[in-house]
């Protein structure tokens, strides 16, 4: 970054007091994408220039957490600002109660929402990708139309994939959350541009991403004269691991890697057209991944694929991909973390976070403090500068740290959930974690009785060595602040 970007920035900074913000924000979550799948936070085995140049121009945030170590529950925290286990995703593995995951919309409509926020700012609001927040009041009707839905939370725009890559639906939900297969004639206007009809879109397993990235653009081209604020959510690195075709075959590590560079890929076509339009440097660009890299494929993985390309063995790879990758490459998604997604310890939450605002965050800089994507509310808020309303119970602004004029880092305590109904705190440099799902009175955790492991992240970052019996007192110490976490919200999780 030059000297003249950077001067701009201090510009923005000594303005900020006057309602100077950043002028677009844009939030690329990857699908189980843990930190030894990215460059710039030690991968070994994958290339992702394109990332790494976000960190080259911006902050790296070292110890950034996800809520859950799953997905949907994170997506629920970061347009929430609200822990999980505040809304229906304290029943553990909530989702899989509905047929073929036709589960409701999961945020209840009167809950502040991020997207809600920044529309009340001004912001041309979208989300596009990965939904996996339900849709309707009591199941998702994917005949018909499906509200209430994320146009119903503040998203002015929504182009997404109804759950997972991997999902039944193999179709989009386009527009004003209409599906319509393609035996279906084109339907009623678009929510978001009533000359166009909501047309039907045929979901190819191996263009899902490419699909996204070409609606992102669009909607950065037909916003970029105002303000906008993009929730572009990828399916990278989920099952089915099916990279396209030109990115088959590249990497070091099979085709797992190969579909890891694709979505770095992606993340460039993202800045490069926001340098297009001249409006990078005022672009608040955050990436981050749901939760931890998986250990191995999930069952059916590789099967029922529809593909634009079927050369280089992709179906046959993609059963395996993520197997081959950690037994045949040694490839470690998470590092040197234990644990994985849907578990309780590091490499279930522990993700890749980058923050870059050429005109105000200074390039190449790292933080230590503790962040959790809960947290991207009130941040956002921050940034913008308007924070007296209600950003979400849990969620602590963070952007002092973001642009490095924080001289504590605001977080003390972050919170931990399991799909089984698990609960960890961090608080400092200790974690508790609770070895069974907790069950509740009310909105209060029942803790005693339930065994735990203890350990020292400063000496032991790779929980090896549990301290529990030897420091009683301060489990009895984290348990009440576990408690007061859920009981006060985030005026409790603070420094």
């Amino acid at each position: 970054m030059n000297s003249a970007r950077f001067a701009f920035g201090l510009l923005m900074l000594a303005s900020s007091a006057w309602g100077v913000a950043p002028k677009n924000v844009v939030i690329i979550v990857a699908d189980d994408v843990g930190v030894g799948d990215v460059g710039c936070f030690g991968s070994e085995t994958i290339d992702t220039p394109n990332i790494d140049r976000l960190a080259e121009e911006g902050l790296l945030l070292r110890q950034a957490y996800t809520t859950c170590s799953v997905c949907n529950p994170t997506r629920y925290s970061i347009i929430t600002g609200q822990y999980p286990a505040r809304g229906p995703f304290r029943t553990p593995r909530y989702t899989n109660q509905f047929d073929r995951g036709k589960f409701p919309l999961t945020i209840d409509l009167k809950a502040p929402t991020l997207p809600r926020y920044m529309r009340e700012q001004g912001y041309r609001t979208a989300a596009i990708g990965k939904w996996h927040l339900g849709y309707g009041r009591t199941e998702a009707d994917y005949q018909a139309v499906m509200t209430p839905g994320p146009v119903d939370l503040g998203f002015d725009v929504h182009f997404g994939v109804p759950g997972n890559h991997n999902d039944r639906f193999e179709r989009y939900v386009i527009g004003d959350s209409i599906y319509r297969p393609l035996s279906v004639e084109p339907g009623p206007a678009r929510i978001d541009d009533p000359a166009r009809v909501a047309e039907p879109v045929e979901r190819l397993d191996d263009l899902v991403d490419t699909t996204l990235t070409g609606q992102a653009c669009e909607f950065i081209d037909s916003s970029a004269d105002g303000r906008f604020f993009l929730y572009l959510t990828y399916c990278a690195t989920h099952t089915h691991i099916t990279p396209r075709v030109d990115f088959r075959g590249r990497s070091r590590i099979g085709q797992l890697g190969d579909y890891m560079m694709e979505l770095d890929h992606h993340v460039g076509e993202i800045v490069d057209r926001l340098e297009q339009r001249g409006v990078a440097d005022e672009t608040l660009i955050l990436f981050t991944s749901d939760n931890g890299g998986q250990m191995n494929d999930v069952k059916g993985a590789g099967r029922s694929l529809t593909l634009a390309d079927k050369s280089k063995e992709v179906t046959l790879k993609a059963r395996d991909a993520k197997t081959v990758a950690r037994t045949t490459y040694n490839h470690r998604t998470n590092g040197p973390l234990r644990g994985y997604k849907a578990g309780i310890h590091e490499g279930g939450f522990h993700v890749p976070c980058i923050a870059c605002w050429p005109a105000a965050i200074q390039a190449g800089a790292e933080t230590e403090a503790i962040f959790s994507l809960v947290d991207l509310f009130a941040t956002v808020a921050g940034l913008v500068g308007e924070t007296s309303g209600e950003c979400g119970i849990d969620s602590i602004d963070q952007s002092g740290v973001l642009l490095g004029t924080a001289h504590q880092a605001p977080r003390r305590a972050v919170i931990l959930n399991s799909p089984s109904g698990q609960l960890a705190i961090r608080s400092g440099d200790w974690k508790l974690l609770f070895k069974k799902p907790i069950k509740w009175n009310g909105d209060s955790p029942r803790l005693e009785d339930v065994p735990v492991e203890l350990y020292d992240l400063s000496a032991d970052p790779y929980e090896q060595t549990n301290l529990a019996k030897s420091h009683p007192e301060l489990i009895a110490q984290l348990k009440t602040e576990l408690a007061n976490a859920f009981a006060k919200g985030a005026s409790a999780q603070t420094n």
